[in-house]
């Protein structure tokens, strides 16, 4: 009984709150399914319990703990639920418990056609008379004969011997309503079967949608309301389907959550989904369905599922197609992906390569700026130092009287040519050290046969070392010709003769001036 009691309290501490639309249904169902073994296990519990209370009572208590035994086993494995009531069918035979005997049998009877022994149960439960049973047990009676006819109904697949039986579930169904309290969630169940049976679908479809409010989703009874809701709404013209599929679901909710494994809904929900293109749920349902009727142990329901075969079969193949489709999609993006990062990469790479190359070329011409700047102080130096020997010499020849001789020297030029040389010197090498391929880079640009040959010594030619003055900006000829110690015509000559030379003479001097330049 501890175990009965936490069996209740494990179903009823999952909140139930029930979805309103389909999706939240369907994400419901993969909730419960995926904690379908808890529920199963919860069941097997208070089963568990009750075999070990079979060894502990006399013969008659064991009548009653068989009879519970089956009662749990009933929707969960009918082979086990009928080998339980028939180990407390001999009890009751043996203590002469007539009550507890007919109880029994209806029990069983229609457990049998569930397991496909379809005229034998039929015969055992006509075989009671009902005016022989006390009035509480009519109700266990038509309940059974409910139950009995729609499972024999079920099983046929002629028109007619469907008919027979569907007529005898109805006259069971409403004898049954004489004896169920009015109110009760039963109560309306079976009027809602009855309103069913009479082709009232609006009064039908009212009194279940009431069942499934009444009774806690654990309950069977929510189950079956919801399955027989599905029934009535796929009865109307133009019925909506997925109102059907979403009360299908909720009966597979409901089963799971009752630890049902005898039940077509789940299958139900399968086909329905496979036939919306939903193949992954379709297949997942279908396969557990399957599962189902084999550890149920009901016959029927294993050739019911059977007919879902193919489907099953088909889903996985369209699953595994999917699957295939979508790896080599991923594969083919992965691969794309592998091309574009390698193209990353491999452009990272220069770009890496040719900022070292722009670091190295930075450093080198920092360190040669600061050779020239060198250079360029150590000049001034020397142009200061001759400056003050030229004034001192001055001084003293003025002093001396030697004014005449002091012109002279400074009309012949000796002292101009001497710095201006100097200056050369000194240029040359400076340049020579901040543009080291400045004579390759100029005979690129002008023809093969009319290059530049440098001297051997390092020192550069009027011509070249005019041309650096003009890649260092200088490109006024009065400038250059200043600089250069040269005549404004010969600077002229030289410019001229040059550009002939050029293979482009409109660009050259613009082309000359980007020698060297450092570009990122």
């Amino acid at each position: 009984m501890i175990l009965l009691f936490a069996w209740c309290l494990g179903c009823a501490a999952f909140a139930f709150d029930e979805p309103t639309t389909l999706s939240e249904a369907i994400d419901m169902l993969d909730d419960y399914v995926g904690r379908k073994g808890k529920f199963l296990s919860a069941r097997l519990a208070v089963i568990d319990s009750l075999k070990h209370s079979v060894g502990e009572t006399g013969h008659a208590a064991n009548a009653e703990a068989y009879m519970r035994l089956g009662d749990n086993y009933h929707l969960l494995n009918t082979d086990s639920a009928l080998f339980y009531y028939g180990k407390a069918y001999e009890v009751a035979e043996r203590s002469g418990d007539r009550d507890v005997a007919t109880a029994l049998k209806l029990r069983i009877a229609p457990l049998l056609p569930v397991n496909a022994i379809v005229r034998e149960g039929v015969e055992l439960y006509e075989g009671i008379d009902p005016d022989d049973l006390p009035t509480w047990m009519r109700r266990n009676y038509y309940e059974a004969g409910n139950r009995l006819y729609l499972y024999t109904m079920s099983f046929y697949s002629v028109d007619s011997l469907r008919e027979k039986y569907r007529r005898l579930a109805a006259v069971a169904t409403d004898s049954l309503l004489q004896y169920l309290e009015r109110g009760t969630p039963a109560y309306r169940f079976y009027s809602a079967q009855a309103a069913h049976n009479r082709g009232d679908l609006a009064m039908a479809h009212a009194g279940m949608r009431k069942v499934m409010e009444m009774v806690d989703v654990s309950d069977n009874l929510y189950a079956r309301a919801a399955a027989e809701l599905a029934g009535i709404i796929s009865e109307r013209a133009n019925h909506n389907r997925d109102e059907r599929l979403y009360y299908l679901i909720m009966a597979a909710v409901g089963d799971v959550a009752a630890g049902t494994r005898e039940t077509t809904a789940l299958q139900d929900v399968g086909m329905s989904l496979y036939e919306s293109g939903d193949l992954t749920r379709a297949y997942r349902y279908l396969s557990m369905s399957q599962d189902d009727a084999i550890h149920s142990g009901a016959r029927m329901r294993t050739l019911q599922v059977a007919e879902s075969l193919p489907i099953i079969s088909r889903a996985y193949s369209d699953v595994t197609r999917r699957d295939r489709t979508r790896l080599r999609v991923t594969v083919g993006l992965l691969a794309l992906a592998a091309v574009v990062l390698a193209v990353f990469v491999v452009l990272i790479l220069r770009q890496r390569k040719h900022m070292h190359r722009y670091e190295e070329r930075m450093r080198e011409s920092l360190i040669a700026k600061d050779d020239y700047i060198g250079r360029i102080l150590s000049l001034c130096s020397n142009y200061i130092e001759r400056l003050e020997d030229f004034n001192r010499m001055a001084g003293r020849k003025i002093k001396a009287g030697q004014v005449s001789e002091l012109y002279d020297m400074i009309e012949s030029g000796k002292m101009l040519q001497e710095q201006t040389h100097k200056f050369h010197e000194l240029f040359d090498a400076a340049f020579a050290k901040v543009y080291p391929d400045f004579v390759v880079k100029v005979n690129e640009l002008l023809m093969p046969e009319k290059q530049i040959v440098p001297p051997a010594d390092g020192r550069l030619t009027p011509e070249l070392r005019m041309l650096a003055f003009m890649k260092l900006g200088i490109t006024d000829s009065p400038q250059l010709a200043r600089f250069l110690g040269l005549s404004l015509n010969t600077v002229y000559a030289y410019r001229n003769k040059l550009k002939n030379r050029a293979k482009n003479r409109d660009d050259f001097e613009k082309m000359l001036a980007e020698i060297g330049r450092i570009s990122y």
